[in-house]
């Protein structure tokens, strides 16, 4: 709620900031978000999350927002990479949204200098990176979620802990 609040404030005099606010409120709003595990999801939802004007619109803005990558700062551009690639997950647009993850986790891992915004990417990226990868390899699945985890216990980031929890069980890993 505060986020948001502070949002709209640079939202006034930032315009990628604007378009970030209301890409994340088109998404949020019409089950462009998806915390269930796909196999959660009934098939026909990935159709109408596709055909949705809302999600296309959101779809739309946030590949402008990445088009301006000079005028992002990295954990910027990192949340907007996210935030489309779960948009994606919802659609049942896997692959592209397996591709934005495996690319985020290695962008991440990179990076100089480690900021709250790309920690946070990261931890959510290994998680939904693990759980298209975790039915064909269990052993990188697991050390996906446990590096994953890792991250969100050192951030005190409670609803990591307990997205990567779901997974553990979810998975039969608990």
């Amino acid at each position: 709620m505060v986020f948001r609040w502070i949002g709209r404030l640079l939202a006034r005099s930032e315009p990628l900031m604007a378009k970030q606010l209301r890409a994340v409120e088109l998404q949020e709003r019409n089950k462009g978000y998806r915390l269930e595990f796909m196999d959660q999801i009934p098939v026909a939802e990935f159709a109408a999350a596709r055909d949705h004007p809302a999600l296309q619109e959101a779809e739309r803005l946030f590949q402008e927002i990445l088009q301006h990558r000079e005028g992002l700062a990295p954990g910027a551009r990192a949340v907007t990479s996210f935030q489309l690639a779960m948009l994606y997950r919802a659609q049942g647009r896997l692959d592209e949204a397996e591709a934005i993850f495996e690319a985020l986790i290695h962008e991440c891992r990179s990076a100089a200098e480690a900021t709250a915004e790309t920690e946070w990417v990261l931890c959510r990226a290994l998680l939904r990176y693990a759980e298209r990868r975790i039915r064909q390899d269990q052993a990188l699945g697991r050390a996906l979620l446990e590096e994953s985890l890792e991250i969100a216990v050192n951030r005190k980031d409670q609803d990591a802990i307990r997205e990567n929890e779901w997974a553990r069980k979810h998975f039969g890993l608990a």
